[in-house]
C-alpha cells in the first residue's frame, strides 16, 4: 500500500522530465560526467551523478522508451561508465543497472555489447558484480512495489535531500522502532538523509538493550557509534562516560585492537584526548600502547588524530610512529 513516502518519491521522480527535455534540446550540462565533488574522507566523485540517476529513474518509471530516446539512454550510459571508472569509492550503483536494463530493449543486434563490456570493466566492483543479462530483473518499474524505506533511499540517491529528510521524519513517527533491527534501519535512513542528530536517542536505546542482553562485541560496536555522534555534536562528557563503560567490554573481545571495532574505539580515544585535556594523560597511558601495535592499519584521518593526541601529551616518539604510517598512506 502506498503512503506519504511513495507520494513524495513519485512527485520527485517527475522532476527528471525537465532534465530529459534539456537533454533532448542538446543541453547535457546536468548529466555529463564532471568529477568535481570530493568525499569527506578524500577522493573525487561526480556531482552530476544524482541528476543522471534521476533522469534514468524518470525514464524507467514514467518515460516512453521510444526509439527517439535510445540515443539519450546510450549517452547517459557512457557518462555513467566514465563516472564509475573515476569515482574514488567505485561501486556499481543503481544508475548503470537501470540504464543497462533499458538499453537491452534496443540491443537485439548486439550493438551495445561493447558498451556493456566497458561497464563491466569500469572498476573492480563492476567487474565482480555487473551482469547486463540480470539487470532487467533487478530494477523496479513501479513505485508502488517499493517499501517506504526504499522510497526514502531513492529520494536521497536522486539528490532530493530535503524531501528525503521530510519523508524520513514522517517514517520515524509512523513506524517507531521496537527492536534492534528496526532501530538500525531508522538509523540508516537518518544517515542517508542527513538527520545525524536524530540518531543519538536511537543509539542510546540500542546501547541500553545491548548492555542488558548483548555480548561484548555488540555492546562495543554500538558504543563506538554513539560516542562518535556525541563527539560530532560536542557532547564530550557524555562521550567520555560511554567510553568508560565500553572499555570494560571491549577488553574482553579477543584481539580487539586488530580489527575495525578496535580501530573505531581507539579513534574515539584519540578524539577524547584532544577534546578533554584533563583526561588526556590517563587515556593516553592506558590506550596508546594498543594503537601502536598496528599503526599501519589506521586510516589517514585517524592517524592525524593519533598524532595530535600524542603531541598533546608530549609523546614525540609515538607521534613519529603515527606520522610515518600516515606518510605511507599518502604515497
Amino acid at each position: 500500500m502506498e503512503d506519504f513516502c511513495h507520494s513524495v518519491l513519485r512527485s520527485s521522480v517527475y522532476e527528471g522530465k525537465k532534465i530529459l527535455e534539456n537533454i533532448i534540446s542538446g543541453n547535457y550540462s546536468e548529466v555529463c560526467c564532471k568529477m568535481d565533488g570530493e568525499y569527506d574522507g578524500g577522493g573525487k566523485y561526480d556531482s552530476n551523478g544524482a541528476s543522471r540517476l534521476l533522469t534514468a529513474q524518470y525514464l524507467l518509471l514514467c518515460g516512453d522508451l521510444s526509439d527517439s530516446i535510445e540515443n539519450v539512454i546510450a549517452k547517459l550510459m557512457k557518462e555513467e561508465i566514465s563516472a564509475r571508472h573515476q569515482d574514488a569509492y567505485q561501486g556499481i550503483g543503481d544508475c548503470i543497472i537501470i540504464l543497462t536494463a533499458m538499453l537491452k530493449k534496443f540491443n537485439s543486434d548486439g550493438k551495445y555489447d561493447e558498451l556493456f563490456s566497458l561497464a563491466k570493466n569500469a572498476n573492480f566492483d563492476c567487474f565482480c558484480g555487473y551482469d547486463p543479462d540480470s539487470c532487467e530483473k533487478s530494477v523496479c518499474k513501479n513505485i508502488s512495489e517499493l517499501s517506504s524505506a526504499e522510497c526514502i533511499y531513492m529520494l536521497a540517491d536522486i539528490g532530493q535531500t530535503e524531501k528525503a529528510a521530510m519523508a524520513a521524519e514522517w517514517y520515524s513517527r509512523e513506524y517507531p522502532p521496537k527492536t534492534i533491527p528496526q532501530y538500525k534501519e531508522l538509523i540508516y535512513i537518518n544517515k542517508q538523509t542527513g538527520r545525524f542528530k536524530e540518531n543519538i536517542p536511537l543509539y542510546e536505546s540500542i546501547c541500553t538493550m545491548e548492555f542488558e542482553n548483548g555480548d561484548n562485541w555488540s555492546i562495543s560496536s554500538v558504543c563506538n557509534d554513539l560516542i562518535s555522534e556525541y563527539i560530532r555534536y560536542q557532547m564530550y562528557d557524555k562521550a567520555f562516560e560511554v567510553f568508560c563503560k565500553e572499555s570494560e567490554c571491549i577488553l574482553k573481545v579477543e584481539k580487539w585492537y586488530s580489527c575495525g571495532l578496535g580501530r573505531d574505539f581507539l579513534e574515539n580515544a584519540a578524539d577524547l584526548i584532544i577534546r578533554l585535556p584533563e583526561n588526556a594523560e590517563a587515556l593516553w597511558c592506558k590506550w596508546s600502547r594498543f594503537a601502536l601495535i598496528y599503526p599501519d592499519r589506521f586510516g589517514t584521518n585517524c592517524l592525524n588524530k593519533l598524532i595530535d593526541a600524542a603531541e598533546l601529551v608530549g609523546d614525540r616518539e609515538s607521534a613519529e610512529v603515527f606520522g610515518s604510517a600516515c606518510r605511507k598512506r599518502k604515497r
